[in-house]
This record gives C-alpha cells, structure tokens and sequence, in this order.
C-alpha cells in the first residue's frame, strides 16, 4: 500500500505555485528589442516542429512528410491573417520552424498588412534635376513607422563606421543602397547594420546608353523601365543582358509607376489630361494591367482596385507594394498610398482614392518627379519599405 501511494504521489503533474508571474506579452512596439528577440533563435523545438524530429525511415516516412506539409499550409494560412507588422514579429520570434515558414511563403505582394514608413530625419529639402552628388552618410537617419500602428516608431542610422560620402542608389529587399566609385554598401533598413561582403564583381551590361528608372520583380523575373518607360527584362544567366519586351503602343505614359499585385503587373499613370497643371483639383490616376497572354503584349485599362491598396514613393528608385483587404489595418481598398516629401512632419503620406481627384498641393510635388528629370542622388526621400526579415530568414 505504501509503495502504491508512492508511485501514486510520483505520477501526479506539478501544478504552478499561487502568486507566479505569468509569462509577459510579446512586444508590439517598434524598438531595438524587437530585433534582439526576432534575431534570437529558440534552444528548445516548439511544438509545431516536433513531427520533424522523427527519423525518417520506416512506415513513418509518408506520415511524417504529410504532416510537415500540413504544417506549411497551416502556418501559411496563419501568415496570411496578419494585421500588422508587429504580428509578423512575434510570429516569427516563436521558433525556427515559424520563421521557416515565411521563406516558403508566395510573396511579400500576398500580405494583408501594410509596409512600414520610411521617413529620412533633418530639414524638408526639395528634389531637384542636376549633377549626381553624394552624401554625407553621418548625417543620414531616418524613422520607421506602421500606418496600423501609428503611435509607434524606430528610429535608425548608418553605422558609425561607414564611409563619409556615398550616392544613395536606392531600396531593395530592405536595404538602403549606396555607392561611391568602387565601393558599394548595403545598410538594412530595419536594424540599420551594414550587409555584405567588401568586394564586388563588376559586369558590363549593354544598356544602349540609357538610364534605369525602376526595377520591379515578377513571377520569377526582373523588370525594368529605362528613360523613355520602355519596359525590359534583364536577365542574369548564363550572361547579363536586356531585352525589350513587345507591347502595344495605344497612348504613351508620361509620370508613371510599376507595382506587382498579386499575379498582375499593374502600372499607375498620372494624368494631366482632365485638366491644368497646377490649377484646380482635377488630376486623377489611370491603373493598367500588362496581358501577357496577346502578342504584342497590351496594358489594359483598370476600372478599380477591388479589396487592394497600393503603395508608391515619388522616387521610382524605391519599391512600390500592395496590400490585400487594407481594411483590416484600418486603411481603405482602391486607394494609392503615396510616401511623399512634406513641410509638414506630421503628413507622412497621402492616400488617394482611384478614380477621385487628386489634391493639387500632392499634384505638383509628384509632377516634380517627372520621368524627363535627372533626379538627384543626394536626397533620401520618404518611401515605403518591407524589412529585410519578411522576405525570409534564408
């Protein structure tokens, strides 16, 4: 009997003592602890990932592979409802196989939740067209902040230890980047550490003596839009080369944009037509999308947005983004969220309906940006950014 009340007392689960703490909340805020627990992998498997730790021979193999593709849909799907970037960073700061997930993830065009602000610190300095001039990289900082969480931010800065002057090129996959002569420098955007190696291979790209204007990424393929909006592909094996893409010359845009949507190449043109510039209110923007499927290929007309946002900066150097069902975050669908340079600090962005007039203060600062100037290197302008850890951790 004794013996049995042993073995009684033995098998009973500890329960947790009166008066513990519980466990404390996920941080939501955008700060520098976020990054130390996003970049923190976890010592022990969370159980979404315990199916993996079964050796895989025998009658467990099917089960196992089975499993770890339900998992994927499942995380997929939860990925799917995120309302915030914040969302983004405690699902990724829970284990590996969390953040694995991300990197099997269709697209960062798929996300419901918005990309965050990118506002350069300092005095408000108007782009102008001139000579291309560089940077001084110690007075280079900026504030990152979520439309869905807008009493929240970051601020960041270039690395201490980075050179003193460099041209800003633009931003990719959320990284800032800039060169100077031979020497190229990534800064993420997010952590503000530098990327990268300190040497480059350098190729010739025959480029017929024009400019690159925008680069976007589609289905697999890079796109970009030279000097006069011819739109080409570049490819970078077995050698770098570019090849126009054939299309269908119905009218030629003049101040336009290239977005990725889902799985539609979308274009939004400002048009002047509807009346004068710098007059009245009564600019609007046109959105087409590229058909593929004809020869030449044609940009076809777009009556609205359905449940999607889009997201452009002036300087066509930056990404431009869309977001599914924006409701969710508290913004509105068929609207054109543009990060634009302001007096005003607390005017970060302005959001357009399609369809309805544009402002005429937000017509002329994004007529500045006409595709005929020479933009000025020497600005970091306001933009919109995804960071460097949503497009995998890989």
């Amino acid at each position: 009997m004794a013996g049995s009340r042993r073995r009684r007392r033995r098998g009973r689960a500890r329960l947790p003592q009166q008066g513990a703490e519980p466990s404390p909340p996920a941080e939501t805020a955008l700060s520098s602890r976020e990054v130390n627990t996003v970049e923190r992998t976890s010592k022990n498997a969370c159980p979404a990932s315990a199916s993996t730790s079964l050796p895989l021979s025998g009658p467990h193999v099917c089960a196992d592979l089975l499993d770890s593709l339900l998992q994927e849909i499942l995380l997929h799907e939860i990925i799917a409802l995120f309302d915030s970037f914040h969302d983004f960073l405690a699902f990724i700061g829970t284990c590996r196989s969390w953040r694995a997930a991300v990197s099997t993830f269709p697209s960062v065009h798929t996300f419901s939740f918005p990309p965050l602000h990118f506002k350069p610190d300092g005095p408000y300095v108007r782009p102008h067209s001139g000579p291309i001039k560089p940077i001084l990289l110690s007075d280079c900082k900026w504030q990152l902040s979520d439309p869905s969480k807008k009493n929240s931010s970051l601020a960041c800065s270039v690395p201490k230890n980075s050179p003193n002057k460099m041209r800003y090129l633009g931003c990719s996959y959320g990284y800032l980047i800039f060169s100077y002569e031979v020497h190229c420098l990534l800064v993420d955007v997010y952590t503000g550490r530098k990327v990268g190696k300190n040497f480059w291979s350098e190729h010739t790209l025959d480029l017929d003596d024009e400019l690159i204007y925008q680069i976007v990424f589609f289905k697999g393929d890079i796109f970009v839009v030279d000097a006069v909006l011819r739109l080409h592909t570049i490819h970078l094996t077995p050698q770098f080369r570019m090849q126009k893409i054939a299309i269908k010359k119905e009218f030629v845009p003049m101040n336009s944009w290239l977005v990725v949507c889902g799985d539609m190449l979308l274009m939004i043109e400002q048009d002047f037509s509807s009346g004068r510039l710098g007059g009245s209110s009564d600019a609007f923007f046109r959105i087409f999308r590229l058909n593929f499927s004809v020869e030449p290929a044609k940009w076809v007309k777009l009556d609205k947005l359905d449940n999607y946002a889009l997201f452009v900066s002036l300087d066509r150097r930056n990404p431009t983004f869309c977001c599914m069902s924006p409701e969710r975050w508290g913004g509105k669908s068929n609207c054109i969220y543009f990060a634009r340079l302001s007096e005003d600090p607390d005017e970060t962005w302005t959001a357009v309906e399609f369809g309805q007039p544009v402002p005429d203060s937000a017509v002329r600062s994004m007529f500045f940006y006409d595709i005929s100037l020479s933009l000025d290197c020497g600005v970091l302008s306001s933009l919109w950014v995804f960071p460097s850890l949503v497009y995998g951790s890989g």
